[in-house]
């Protein structure tokens, strides 16, 4: 039987690192809005949900909401986990696609791609986290409310930021499936953590005429504009 899957998109204003990035702009847009647009073309607004913190924009947020028609929920500023476990409750979600608003070059295709496998069987929980192969700034993890009721019982503490840290590292068990490419992109760096990430993504979007391109579209620009990073990257993905 298919199963009823929404997408959430996490999302906050005061990121430590690049504050008020979500609300940076490329080419006119938001850098929000990138990704509500992407989810778009895999399913309609009313199974989008934008998972916010209490500190967010609420004005400029309101005229996204506007424009776009999203579900939208505001919960706790540090503690992740519980945003999406009120989110579930409070929207009677039992199974969600996760997304982070800082990855906006992941393209509508990959994550069809994910509810299918996620549709097709009977796993708990399916992502492409965690020594995988993909670039960072690439993760589409699917998981059920069930799954996240054992996360939160866990307390394990990485979880309460990251949400899906002990199901990776086999924390907890469950019926899960990992996604791994053939070959290594991860050195590849499309996330959004720095302003000179924000010009990297700048760039790769103005080579495909401000369209997120396909995954594989993706690599062949990024190989093409190679950069080095020094700065610190994600401690579990």
């Amino acid at each position: 039987m298919k199963k009823d899957i929404k997408i959430i998109i996490q999302a906050r204003e005061l990121s430590e690192r690049y504050p008020k990035k979500i609300f940076k702009k490329i080419k006119g847009k938001y850098v929000l809005q990138y990704l509500i647009e992407t989810c778009l073309k895999v399913t309609n607004s009313k199974n989008i949900f934008l998972a916010l913190s209490k500190n967010t924009n609420r004005k400029i947020l309101s005229n996204l909401l506007l424009k776009y028609n999203c579900n939208h929920f505001f919960g706790s500023e540090k503690n992740v986990l519980k945003r999406y476990w009120d989110l579930c409750n409070y929207y009677s979600i039992n199974n969600f696609v996760r997304l982070t608003a800082d990855n906006i070059l992941i393209h509508s295709s990959f994550i069809k791609k994910m509810i299918k496998i996620y549709n097709n069987n009977k796993y708990d929980y399916i992502g492409n986290v965690n020594n995988s192969g993909f670039p960072e700034g690439y993760s589409v993890e699917v998981l059920s409310k069930k799954l996240l009721h054992k996360v939160k019982n866990n307390n394990f503490k990485p979880d309460t930021e990251h949400i899906t840290v002990g199901i990776n590292f086999n924390k907890i068990k469950c019926l899960s499936k990992k996604i791994k490419l053939n070959k290594n992109y991860s050195s590849i760096r499309l996330t959004l953590d720095y302003p000179e990430d924000l010009n990297y993504i700048t760039k790769i979007l103005k080579y495909n005429n401000y369209r997120v391109p396909t995954f594989e579209k993706v690599i062949k620009i990024a190989n093409k504009y190679k950069r080095n990073f020094s700065k610190q990257r994600s401690l579990y993905y």
